[in-house]
């Protein structure tokens, strides 16, 4: 894949011209440097740009941490795609995959698409002596990204818990049975098994249920 950026400076409009000198369809990211875009078209770096494709119509595109603008490109063999760059309030796009480290729960690292979510466990867990490892996979029947809610809901009722200085164990499971990541009904946190597991959640219903099995990777 070839790409070449052009800038029209009267109309303050970026012109990118990917080219495909292949045989075969190609599907993948470009990469524009861009702090080059927000400089030519004199734009605060940030969510203030549009990109459009040879139709006008907007396409998604992403910044990443190392200064790139990522554009998503379809080009046929021995053909081109053309994109413009102008400064303008994009749309909101879906966001179909997310991932972070979760300082709440120390140094989780949680991830997950359109599909399924995943957790590793790291270092600093396993010096509170929480037996926490491996890989989590919980396959999940929602197309929505849930891991900043589950883990803000587990987070919410320890400080529950906390200011109310409950103590009585029974309490504490009977809050996090309705309330949190707990086995009890499938939307779960907890890994107290052996080998890494899967859990199966069902959204829409008030009815928890978790199938645990043990994965083989």
């Amino acid at each position: 894949m070839c790409l070449v950026m052009a800038v029209a400076a009267k109309a303050k409009v970026l012109t990118v011209t990917v080219t495909n000198p292949s045989d075969d369809l190609r599907w993948q990211l470009v990469e524009v440097p861009a702090d080059e875009v927000f400089n030519a078209l004199g734009a605060e770096k940030g969510k203030t740009i549009r990109v459009k494709n040879a139709r006008g119509q907007q396409v998604a595109w992403q910044l990443t941490h190392d200064g790139k603008l990522l554009i998503e490109t379809t080009v046929m063999p021995h053909g081109t795609a053309k994109f413009t760059i102008d400064k303008g309030k994009p749309d909101e796009f879906k966001t179909y995959v997310a991932g972070r480290k979760v300082p709440e729960r120390l140094d989780d690292f949680a991830w997950e698409n359109d599909r399924s979510a995943y957790r590793v466990y790291g270092p600093a867990l396993a010096k509170t002596g929480e037996r926490a490892f491996g890989v989590d996979v919980w396959a999940k029947s929602t197309p929505e990204l849930v891991n900043d809610g589950r883990y803000a809901a587990d987070a919410g009722t320890w400080d529950r818990i906390h200011a109310a200085g409950i103590k009585d164990k029974a309490v504490i499971d009977s809050m996090f049975k309705y309330t949190s990541f707990h086995l009890d009904h499938g939307d779960g946190l907890d890994c107290y098994k052996v080998g890494t597991l899967i859990r199966l959640w069902h959204a829409g219903s008030d009815d928890w249920r978790q199938h645990s099995v043990p994965l083989l990777l």
